[in-house]
């Protein structure tokens, strides 16, 4: 029997390094949804001064080593809550899930890797340093959707930089699809 082979291919193949030139934030979000990144970003801009400070990036623009290294030595390493939510589990971004980790644990910030879709990956949670139940309300906010879910998200990453219990909980509202403009201050 004769088995065709599989075409396997990972985010860090044939792309140039870029630095993405954004500055130092207490939370730091990374996702492969670019509507979900411009949603976080307009509504942490709507909220003014008020909150943690926060840096968006798109993890398929730190596709190479080099960019994911220059990213987190100017930008992660100073936050203290970083979320990534990854399409693909860790297979699709291995070098930056195992980066987050190690860089968590030797800066000591607080890192939840959830999935950007419905498949739980054990990995991405073992990797985390977040309780399980922290990463399991991040993952629900997300995973629910829309501009109440992602406004809960922001109230709960403030809370958990100032080391007090948040009150508000995921909301089962849909994904809006609303036109939410890019702002470069949160989001490269």
């Amino acid at each position: 029997m004769h088995l065709p082979p599989r075409d396997l291919h990972r985010l860090d193949e044939g792309e140039a390094a870029i630095d993405l030139e954004q500055t130092p934030a207490e939370v730091v979000f990374l996702s492969f949804s670019d509507s979900e990144l411009r949603l976080l970003a307009a509504l942490r801009e709507q909220r003014g001064g008020d909150g943690a400070s926060l840096r968006c990036a798109s993890i398929a623009r730190l596709k190479h080593p080099f960019s994911v290294d220059l990213y987190f030595e100017k930008v992660v390493s100073h936050a203290r809550l970083v979320v990534a939510r990854l399409l693909g589990g860790k297979d699709y971004w291995p070098y930056g899930v195992e980066e987050l980790a190690r860089l968590a644990r030797a800066k000591n910030f607080a890192l939840a890797l959830v999935p950007g879709d419905g498949i739980e990956d054990p990995r991405l949670a073992a990797a985390s340093t977040l309780q399980p139940e922290s990463c399991a309300r991040i993952w629900a906010y997300f995973d629910r959707g829309g501009p109440e879910n992602l406004a809960g998200f922001l109230d709960y990453a403030d809370a958990l930089n100032a080391h007090c219990k948040p009150n508000s909980m995921p909301q089962k509202t849909l994904p809006t699809t609303a036109n939410y403009s890019k702002s470069a201050k949160y989001i490269r």
